[in-house]
């Protein structure tokens, strides 16, 4: 059976310019919640803050080398103590790294790998391969 998120994910076609490389909640270069295999311009460091009920997530990300992306991520979970036993504790550190296989050209789309939540609690742990193409003003 085929995961819903993934088939979900596959299939979201995000209206926006094709070069405009946003920032995910995750801090890496996507939309919302999910990564896209885009990459900044070498050397960018960006910070970005993602506030919701299930957790405030504060990233830096940084354009390590051309192809490969970092992260260090600060998440605290149930923000706004809706949860009686919430406590200091449910606080994540972690880190994140995205590679761009192949780069868009053509009829190709960008390729990259990656893993979210090294050396954290894992509560955001993840692997990813994706896939990112242009077309005109649409990115799928």
């Amino acid at each position: 059976m085929v995961n819903q998120n993934l088939l979900l994910g596959c299939l979201i076609i995000a209206a926006s310019p094709a070069t405009f490389a946003g920032a995910s909640d995750f801090g890496t270069t996507g939309l919302i919640k999910m990564p896209d295999a885009r990459m900044e311009d070498d050397g960018v460091l960006r910070a970005t803050i993602a506030l919701d009920d299930v957790a405030n997530i504060y990233n830096v990300t940084f354009q390590a080398l051309p192809k490969v992306q970092a992260t260090f991520r600060y998440s605290i979970f149930d923000p706004t103590r809706a949860r009686s036993d919430a406590l200091d504790s449910n606080r994540d550190r972690s880190y994140g790294v995205k590679a761009q296989l192949l780069s868009e050209s053509g009829w190709y789309p960008a390729m990259a790998l990656g893993v979210r939540d090294i050396l954290g609690t894992g509560v955001w742990e993840g692997e990813y391969l994706v896939a990112t193409k242009a077309f005109s003003r649409f990115d799928a």
